[in-house]
């Protein structure tokens, strides 16, 4: 890997993982522009610019898409979960389609796209930890007996950084 590439390897684990469930459209970006920026070192034989460039643009596709979608899948898949389960349980129960079940039905989906809402936020925690860790070590290039362990502390810590932070800004 050249330096140039391992800096910014490096720099970007480091944001995944003290901040990646703050910047959920960098997380995705940076999966697009690694994804984009690997994709062409293998596949291009061009200069490292060509290469950044490419893997800029996949970044910043991925990220728009990610912005845009994630409201839309989030608040419909809650909704659907949430609003069916309670419509399928009345249904066994023999309540019919009372308009008092679809009231519930649509409370229970309010609630299942807020319960997402919250699950998605631990899971971008994780997931950014995970990756912020991958590149960190990436661009470190640490010999295989230092992986497990190093891996494992960086996903700790970065967990832990990004929760502190929710947590002190849920309380304000």
């Amino acid at each position: 890997m050249l330096f140039g590439s391992r800096v910014v390897t490096l720099v970007a684990g480091i944001i995944l993982l003290v901040a990646g469930r703050n910047a959920y459209w960098f997380l995705v970006g940076l999966v697009g522009f690694v994804l984009g920026y690997g994709l062409a070192t293998h596949y291009l034989n061009e200069p490292f610019w060509v290469t950044l460039v490419v893997g800029l643009i996949a970044g910043l596709l991925a990220s728009g898409l990610a912005v845009f979608f994630q409201r839309i899948v989030l608040t419909v898949a809650g909704l659907l979960i949430g609003g069916l389960a309670v419509l399928w349980w009345a249904d066994r129960m023999g309540w019919g389609e009372a308009w008092w079940v679809w009231a519930l039905a649509l409370g229970a989906g309010l609630v299942g796209a807020a319960l997402t809402k919250q699950v998605f936020d631990m899971a971008l925690m994780v997931l950014s930890s995970v990756f912020g860790a991958t590149l960190i070590l990436e661009a470190l290039q640490r010999p295989a007996e230092q992986i497990t362990p190093l891996f494992l502390i960086l996903v700790v810590v970065g967990i832990l950084v990004q929760f502190t932070s929710f947590k002190r800004r849920r309380s304000e």
